[in-house]
């Protein structure tokens, strides 16, 4: 049975976009095909499960799955997704856009993080994160993403913004609150100027939870 390399598998709530709140399934596979400097996530370990072993550890009282990494589309989706389908999951993918969607996805969420990412993606997404980490780069990035890909004026897709860390390559330790302070007004400002967006802070980081 085909298997993946998997950093983990655990239950919580959503921490961030429209589904904040809600309990999932999060499967995080290993590997990245970006190396992004700002990223607070760790994927480089993992495990090798088969998909029998990675269904066990799933709570089948939780009926959504998130599929994250990394970037979960540098892997072979498609029988993952279609066993969790057949099971009776929805499928939530994160993804940074940079790789053809897979099929059979319920919700998409696109965080790009260059100007080049496949248009399926983006076509596709249902809800778009921008990261907000240093006010000019930003604003310039997110304004040619949304000229180049048309969408502005695009109301069927959920757009965020979402303040970074400051400092958050060089590992600095700082309480919940400052973590989703940092850039925070000057995300607003921003949003108050284009307000095709919505605020967007990763809470989980407040409740203290994965």
């Amino acid at each position: 049975m085909t298997a993946y390399e998997v950093n983990e598998i655990f239950q919580s709530v959503k921490g961030e976009g429209l589904y904040t709140g809600v309990p999932m399934n999060f499967i995080r596979l290993a590997g990245c095909n970006l190396r992004c400097t700002f990223c607070d996530t760790e994927w480089a370990t993992h495990e090798d499960i088969d998909i029998a072993e990675i269904l066990s550890r799933l709570d089948e009282g939780i009926s959504k799955v998130v599929l994250t990494g990394g970037e979960p589309t540098i892997h072979d989706l498609e029988p993952l997704i279609f066993t969790l389908r057949r099971a009776g999951y929805s499928i939530h993918l994160e993804t940074n856009g940079t790789n053809p969607i897979p099929s059979g996805v319920s919700w998409m969420a696109l965080s790009p993080k260059s100007l080049d990412v496949n248009e399926s993606a983006v076509l596709n997404a249902d809800e778009i994160k921008f990261l907000w980490r240093d006010e000019d780069y930003s604003k310039s990035f997110i304004i040619d993403f949304m000229e180049k890909y048309k969408l502005f004026g695009k109301s069927a897709k959920h757009l965020y913004i979402m303040p970074l860390a400051k400092g958050i390559d060089e590992g600095a330790q700082r309480n919940a609150s400052d973590l989703n302070m940092d850039n925070a007004q000057s995300a607003i400002d921003f949003i108050m100027t284009f307000p095709y967006f919505k605020l967007c802070t990763q809470v989980h980081k407040v409740w203290g939870i994965l």
